[in-house]
């Protein structure tokens, strides 16, 4: 970088999705632990974000937190959309 102009830099981008659900079972339930894994039904935007931020702040996952509330709701409450979200002991 001179006199203060930005250098381009390449990255890529890559993205997990699953077509079909694993063929294995589910490991056992840990001893005296509660856990569920519930279904959402049209996920509140902010709760989505929420959950985006803590998963994937880690791997800078930011593409959907920039989304505005039209295109993030477009593209997770479509009705192929499955998104589940895991609690450990109620939260």
């Amino acid at each position: 970088m001179e006199n203060g102009a930005l250098e381009d830099i390449e990255v890529t981008v890559t993205f997990l999705e699953m077509h079909v659900p694993p063929a294995y079972s589910p490991p056992p339930v840990p001893f005296n632990r509660q856990i569920a894994l519930l279904k959402t039904k049209d996920i509140p935007l902010h709760f989505y974000r929420y959950l985006m931020d803590r998963v994937g702040r880690k791997w800078h996952w930011v593409n959907v937190l920039r989304l505005s509330d039209e295109e993030l709701s477009a593209g997770i409450h479509r009705e192929d959309r499955d998104i589940r979200v895991l609690y450990l002991d109620g939260s």
